[in-house]
């Protein structure tokens, strides 16, 4: 990720903000959450980098939900958004 992409993030509302995380979220990560019956909702975004979000259907109590799956939203989110991405689920 170059660095005026990161400054542009940076730069959006929080609602833009928003949007662009959906979005990431929608391309890769939500398809796959869902073939085991799961979902994913951002709750909030904090400080630019901090993304609050909430764990649905099948992902709720199962343990790769603060594992492999948090680390796959995470990483995809670093890649495709800002690279100091925090993900903090809300249980």
């Amino acid at each position: 990720m170059e660095k005026k992409e990161i400054e542009a993030f940076e730069k959006l509302s929080k609602e833009e903000k928003l949007k662009k995380i959906n979005e990431a979220l929608d391309k890769e990560v939500r398809p796959f959450i869902a073939m085991d019956r799961g979902g994913v909702t951002v709750v909030d975004i904090q400080n630019c980098t901090k993304v609050l979000i909430k764990y649905e259907g099948a992902c709720v109590g199962c343990p790769a939900a603060t594992g492999s799956t948090l680390a796959s939203i995470q990483h995809a989110l670093r890649e495709l958004v800002h690279p100091d991405i925090e993900v903090i689920p809300q249980f």
